[in-house]
């Protein structure tokens, strides 16, 4: 989902994220009893997209080869176009 509408994704970035994200939810989970537990999930969600983001623009990029650009959703787009 981060890939495809943020060009600056970077694999390390996102496993972090989600790692970092899923340690606080349990955390919430176990601390926060009286939430209602379905609140649980978009909180996860969002927790770990914004630390997916920020983890992806601390680590750094992969070098890419020439010619080989990010697979974003602008590119499958256009390619999917091209392909028709």
């Amino acid at each position: 989902m981060l890939a495809l509408f943020f060009r600056r994704a970077t694999s390390l970035g996102v496993f972090l994220g989600t790692l970092f994200a899923a340690a606080i939810t349990l955390g919430l989970m176990y601390f926060q009893t009286e939430w209602f537990s379905v609140w649980f999930w978009p909180v996860g969600f969002g927790l770990a997209i914004g630390l997916s983001v920020v983890f992806s623009l601390i680590t750094p990029r992969r070098k890419q080869k020439p010619g080989d650009g990010p697979l974003d959703f602008r590119r499958v787009m256009k390619e999917s176009r091209e392909n028709e």
